[in-house]
């Protein structure tokens, strides 16, 4: 794209230093406003939060192979670097970013979800599900969908590991691009509330804001859930009140978008649950195992509370506080596990802290009778599955998806759900995972 077309594209914009024929007609390559990222010919954007902690960050920009800048006025900018100044540099990004790519938007049916979205970082929120669910349910009603959510991207047969908030703007619309070039007809894109102003106002067939409640008719157990929807009853291998409203919110997105629900209910009984939301790990066994990757204290509540109403049985938790947080939200995440029956505390990523330490902080003096100490987390996960009975139900909590764990320094391998596998193997009962 030329640079004198980038000046085009946004209201008000204006060459700051003295602009000759060869400034106007060079190519510009990419766009980023992050110095690490700048490539030889690419355009930094110099947003007005990153200016303020970094007053140099526009010069590392052009150390890279920065050919211009684009910045509010007040700016440090080399002098000998085209500058081009803007009203608003967050807003100019997101207009540069969709027009680079030819407003790929505008030819795709794009879903915005938006309820109860979650810090960056974090992805056992409703709209991570809601996101997970209604993707899978648009590609089974046929639809060419990528997915931008906190669980990774796909667009196209690209796929990042990275989360929503952890792209900016310019690779947001680079992953529409790629999507509308592969054929792509729909995309569901998570918008994290302290993310989506860097992305500007998206174009939206429709937008998902609040999570649908659950039908006094529907029912739950720990093999799964059987919903009233318009009338019908549906079963689902979704367990739990959270899972079963974020179904019912994806769902209800797709009747407004006029997607009739007879083209998804086939499948219903074969949709996974979304990583880390009351995952089920199934072996023939008489009693629930779930992974989840509740972490702080209102989401293990949450997830106590849900596999509650699936049983007459125990509930069962493994889980054990993080070095990350303060020691108030330790103790608060110890009082929220005392809500089950039986607590395997446990290390999580206990870093450079010693993790029983850690665990001193955690159980509460009040329900200590109900707490069980085993710092080896394999261990924990083994004992809990071996101590479970008919109808009980396993909580292993705060890793779901998450496959590493960090002591004194080190980073390695761990799943929760692989070592629950080995756990029920070793009471006869065998599986996939």
């Amino acid at each position: 794209m030329l640079l004198r077309d980038v000046i085009a594209q946004i209201p008000h914009a204006r060459f700051a230093t003295p602009a000759s024929r060869d400034v106007n007609e060079a190519v510009v390559h990419g766009l980023t406003d992050d110095p690490s990222r700048v490539t030889q010919g690419s355009m930094f954007v110099c947003l007005k939060a990153h200016a303020r902690q970094d007053p140099f960050a526009s010069f590392a920009a052009v150390e890279r192979g920065a050919t211009a800048v684009m910045c509010e006025a007040g700016v440090l900018v080399p002098a000998h670097i085209p500058r081009i100044e803007v009203r608003d540099s967050g807003a100019a990004f997101a207009q540069m970013a969709a027009a680079f790519f030819g407003h790929p938007v505008r030819l795709l049916s794009v879903i915005g979800v938006e309820c109860a979205t979650a810090e960056p970082g974090e992805t056992r929120c409703a709209a991570t599900n809601v996101t997970w669910l209604l993707t899978r349910l648009l590609r089974a009603a046929g639809a060419n969908t990528a997915v931008i959510g906190e669980l990774g991207c796909e667009a196209g047969d690209r796929e990042l590991p990275l989360a929503a908030s952890e792209i900016d703007v310019f690779e947001l619309h680079r992953l529409f691009d790629v999507h509308r070039h592969a054929g792509g007809s729909a995309c569901v894109v998570q918008q994290p509330t302290t993310h989506a102003t860097r992305w500007g106002a998206l174009q939206c067939a429709e937008r998902i804001t609040t999570l649908a409640r659950p039908e006094p008719q529907d029912s739950f157990s720990w093999r799964g859930s059987r919903l009233v929807l318009n009338g019908l009853r549906i079963s689902t291998p979704l367990v739990g009140a959270g899972n079963a409203s974020a179904l019912r919110s994806a769902l209800g997105a797709l009747v407004r978008l006029g997607i009739r629900h007879d083209r998804v209910l086939g499948a219903l009984p074969n949709l996974p649950t979304a990583p880390g939301f009351l995952q089920p790990v199934s072996a023939g066994q008489p009693f629930g195992v779930f992974v989840d990757a509740a972490r702080t204290a209102n989401e293990l509540r949450t997830a106590i509370q849900d596999l509650r109403a699936t049983t007459g049985g125990r509930v069962i938790v493994v889980v054990g506080p993080a070095e990350a947080g303060t020691e108030a939200q330790r103790a608060d995440l110890g009082r929220a596990a005392s809500a089950a029956d039986l607590i395997f505390a446990t290390a999580d990523n206990p870093g450079d802290t010693s993790p029983s330490d850690l665990l001193e902080e955690f159980v509460p003096a009040e329900a200590q009778d109900r707490f069980i100490l085993e710092v080896d987390r394999a261990r924990a996960v083994e004992r809990a599955i071996r101590t479970a009975r008919t109808n009980d139900v396993v909580l292993l909590a705060g890793k779901g998806h998450r496959r590493t764990q960090e002591i004194a320094g080190a980073v390695g391998p761990f799943c929760d759900r692989a070592h629950a596998v080995e756990a029920l193997a070793l009471r006869g009962f065998g599986g996939d995972l």
